[in-house]
């Protein structure tokens, strides 16, 4: 709605274009390049890229309508507007913008004016979680990303707007190290100037992680709740052994919009949301250098481990603050950090359930040459991988079932197979396995072949015997006791 004093303005032509350096910058438009920004001047000569309203050029046709001052055009842009291929700004370079605004005169006349403007682009970086407390003002969500509003974020992101707290600013990241294989600068988090020609966050459209060069992790992480664990990221060294360098992390374990609190687990462990508190690197060397956190403790809610969550990790040559008050979780000081970088990340952490014998594999007593086949059965989360082991040595493959063909003496003994993922691991109870020689005809056990055998002889022929006889009665070695092997035992027994 049109206030009193504002005029309804339309911007009808907006054209944009990047130039590397202030050499260049003089190169085309002279020693004093804003006598060139009019009408007429060197600017007219320049490559300019059109940006678009949606699908198409802005235009005459393709407005868009902004409140205007006398000498200020507002103009927010939510996501529609952008150039026609992107345009890369380099530090130390400057992006040139033109706009041409119809407005309607006093004398309600038709009138346009150009407007022209010259950004330089800045070496500061920030994060880009949501911070409800903006330059533009409205809150902004943390759950779920980008609205509808739900969880309301307090995290500290900006820096001026709405400190203390200051979301963590740093002033100069390629002088001596940041975060990953690379870094992209901004003026502010949610205004001004920014290299990725967005800005990290867009308040009025609750729309947070924008920054294009969040790179140093590698996401989504595997965060089991309460079981303590680390992960890898990356820093990049541009000048070695200056200053010293902390890392800092933070997670929002309980999904509530901040970084503030300390959650505890089951067995009495804290899980605090500050996970990795001012770890100090060893020296470096000159590049891309792979690093793994301390051990930290995650934690998740019950019902919802898998939900999204915000996660900060900070680089700088300094330690991070003591958080004072709400919302001061994963602030950074209020004179801002000389080197590094921060990187805001938003993901479905993983969740790994550690494996669990549910069926147990069952041993027994077998005949020399039996095929034998052990299995165990296991809930968890895949892949599941299993190693057997035969009296403590390793037997098998990567299998819940061990197939042991043609048993032989050898083969018995104890068996127990380890189930094991990413969380943890399994052991089952121990099977036993009994393994009994064929065709010695000494069906009681005692060692000697005599007539005490007859008997059982007969009984496992009935079919009423035990399997022991079986196996040692069976003469001909056919894996059975049949009326056939009767001979062989005649004849062991009157041999003996």
């Amino acid at each position: 709605m049109i206030q009193p004093g504002e005029i309804e303005t339309h911007v009808v032509g907006m054209d944009l274009v990047a130039v590397p350096s202030r050499e260049e910058l003089e190169f085309l438009l002279g020693t004093q390049p804003f006598r060139e920004l009019r009408t007429g001047g060197l600017q007219e000569s320049l490559p300019w890229l059109p940006v678009f309203n949606g699908a198409m050029p802005i235009s005459e046709s393709n407005f868009i309508p902004v409140i205007d001052s006398f000498f200020d055009v507002f103009l927010d842009a939510t996501g529609f507007i952008h150039p026609a291929a992107p345009i890369e700004v380099q530090p130390g370079g400057f992006l040139l913008a033109r706009e041409r605004v119809r407005f309607i005169n006093n004398f309600g006349q038709t009138e346009y004016r150009w407007i022209w403007e010259i950004h330089e682009a800045h070496k500061a970086d920030l994060g880009d979680a949501p911070d409800s407390t903006n330059t533009m003002g409205p809150a902004m969500t943390a759950y779920p990303l980008g609205g509808p509003p739900g969880v309301v974020a307090h995290y500290p992101t900006v820096f001026m707007a709405g400190s203390p707290p200051h979301g963590p600013v740093h002033w100069n990241p390629r002088a001596r190290a940041f975060l990953g294989p690379n870094v992209t600068f901004e003026d502010e988090a949610d205004i001004g100037p920014d290299q990725d020609l967005i800005n990290n966050i867009l308040p009025l459209a609750d729309m947070p992680n924008r920054d294009m060069a969040d790179d140093a992790v590698g996401i989504p992480l595997m965060l089991n709740s309460c079981q303590p664990t680390t992960f890898n990221y990356t820093v990049n060294i541009v000048v070695p052994a200056l200053t010293p360098l902390y890392v800092n992390v933070w997670f929002d374990w309980n999904r509530d919009g901040d970084f503030d609190d300390t959650l505890m687990c089951p067995d009495g462990a804290a899980a605090p949301e500050w996970a990795v508190q001012n770890h100090l690197l060893p020296a470096l060397p000159l590049g891309l250098n792979s690093l793994m956190t301390p051990v930290f403790t995650p934690w998740h809610p019950v019902n919802g481990a898998n939900n999204p969550i915000w996660m900060r990790i900070t680089l700088a040559e300094q330690q991070a603050p003591v958080a004072v008050g709400f919302g001061y979780g994963g602030a950074g000081p209020a004179g801002g950090y000389l080197h590094g970088e921060t990187e805001d990340y938003y993901f479905a952490p993983i969740i790994v359930i550690p494996p669990v014998i549910t069926q147990q594999p069952v041993g027994g007593a077998f005949c020399e040459g039996d095929d034998v086949l052990l299995h165990v059965e296991a809930t968890g989360t895949l892949p599941l991988h299993y190693q057997w082991l035969h009296n403590g040595s390793p037997v098998g493959g990567d299998s819940p079932d061990l197939l042991l063909d043609s048993v032989d003496m050898s083969d018995a003994g104890n068996y127990v197979v380890t189930v094991s993922n990413n969380a943890g691991s399994d052991t089952s109870d121990p099977a036993n396995l009994y393994v009994w020689e064929r065709g010695t005809g000494d069906a009681d056990g005692n060692g000697l072949t005599n007539g005490q055998d007859i008997r059982l002889l007969i009984e496992a022929l009935l079919g009423s015997g035990h399997s022991y006889a079986e196996c040692v009665c069976d003469m001909d070695g056919q894996n059975g006791l049949t009326i056939d092997d009767v001979p062989g035992f005649v004849e062991v027994l009157l041999g003996a």
